[in-house]
């Protein structure tokens, strides 16, 4: 019974645990002791099998460059090992720390630094006025952060030589070549502008008017002027849209000009002061006078007439061409007698406002014969023989000055 009970102390004391806990508080700081957020930590150690570091952790760090955790052993105490192996990584450099296990059940947290050789890249972004730009894009090679109220962008990153690509919505990017070796502040200018817009009619009177495009959607003010600070194209179509004014798409390329002027005219040309030239069958030429009203006006596009001679069954066109600064004039072609013309004047302008005169007409006549002397009396009949009598008597008298000379 005795021999029984020895060996039943012996197998107990070499099946009893060696169970410990730690509790494990990783940093990760850069070369300034800044802490480093979502750096990878990776920590290896006995957590059940025999002379084996069969536990791992693979995990980051907090906001603050911070891991905290316990580990638990629960191997055999004759089969325990000691290490701990932490290893640190961020931007493809890293750091193992190997370290014994404390016997001890404190709840108190073991600190551990990690220092990587990490430097801090401050990349300013500024606009064609020298102005930072809040969240504009800084990319390094698979880095990417965005410029924050100063319009810096921070990044962390291991000694090296980088290309920093800096770019402010869909403007056109600008890249640099830099070293790294400590921190490095870097300035990159973009061709960022500020783009004034003003609306106005044919008059010089401002609109209040609805511009659109993409992630735009906004109105001019009472004066018809927007400004769009910092705007974030390089080309872009507007569109410009106003009560009782037609709508208008503006093309705005930044850096060729940063001041556009729309005009919106709602006004259709004036016709006025027409004129008809000509009699009888003769080609009839119509002169009038065309306005399109405004200092801002679009000017005119196009003017004609459209003329039938069968009462509006079929109508054809014939241009006006300008023979002064108000004045047009074109010819309509000659006609039998008694065909009666209708026509009527068009004008359009830039903006495809469209003036219409009503239907006018003419009726071309034979031409009257002379008035007679005498009434009642034709004087061909008079005349012809009066004219052949004096032919006569010229010729008599020739005669006969022609026989005195012989």
């Amino acid at each position: 019974m005795r021999i029984i009970s020895i060996f039943l102390i012996a197998f107990l004391l070499l099946n009893v645990t060696a169970f410990w806990t730690e509790i494990l508080e990783v940093h990760v700081v850069d070369k300034k002791g800044r802490p480093l957020p979502n750096s990878e930590v990776e920590i290896t150690y006995q957590r059940e099998k025999s002379n084996a570091l069969d536990g791992k952790i693979a995990t980051t760090t907090d906001a603050s460059g911070i891991y905290t955790v316990k580990l638990v052993n629960s191997a055999p105490a004759q089969f325990e090992k000691n290490d701990i192996i932490i290893k640190t990584s961020f931007g493809g450099v890293s750091n193992t720390t190997t370290l014994q296990h404390l016997d001890s059940f404190s709840d108190t947290a073991r600190v551990i630094t990690t220092t990587l050789p990490i430097f801090e890249l401050r990349v300013k972004l500024l606009d064609y006025y020298n102005k930072t730009i809040p969240n504009g894009a800084v990319r390094v090679g698979p880095n990417l952060a965005y410029t924050n109220s100063q319009g810096v962008a921070i990044l962390r990153l291991p000694t090296g030589t980088y290309e920093i690509v800096g770019k402010y919505g869909d403007t056109q990017e600008r890249k640099i070549s830099t070293q790294v070796a400590d921190d490095v502040n870097v300035d990159i200018s973009l061709p960022v502008y500020n783009v004034m817009l003003k609306v106005i009619n044919q008059y010089g009177n401002p609109v209040k008017a609805l511009i659109t495009g993409k992630s735009i959607s906004t109105y001019t003010d009472d004066k018809g002027e927007l400004v769009f600070n910092q705007f974030q194209y390089s080309q872009i179509t507007l569109l410009v849209a106003a009560n009782s004014y037609p709508t208008k798409n503006l093309t705005v390329t930044t850096g060729s000009s940063q001041q556009y002027t729309v005009i919106l005219d709602s006004g259709a040309p004036s016709i006025s002061n027409i004129r008809v030239v000509g009699n009888y069958t003769a080609q009839r030429k119509i002169i009038v006078e065309i306005l399109d009203n405004g200092n801002h006006s679009s000017g005119l596009q196009a003017a004609y007439i459209e003329y039938s001679t069968d009462n509006g069954a079929s109508w054809n066109k014939t241009n006006l061409y300008p023979i002064s600064y108000k004045d047009y004039e074109a010819t309509l072609p000659a006609q039998k007698t008694n065909t009666t013309v209708i026509y009527k004047i068009i004008a359009s302008d830039k903006e495809s406002n469209i003036a219409e005169t009503e239907v006018m007409s003419f009726t071309v006549r034979e031409k009257a014969p002379e008035p007679s002397i005498i009434p009642g009396v034709n004087l061909d009949i008079i005349l012809w023989p009066v004219v052949i009598v004096i032919v006569l008597v010229i010729l008599f008298l020739a005669y006969k000055k022609y026989q005195g000379e012989l």
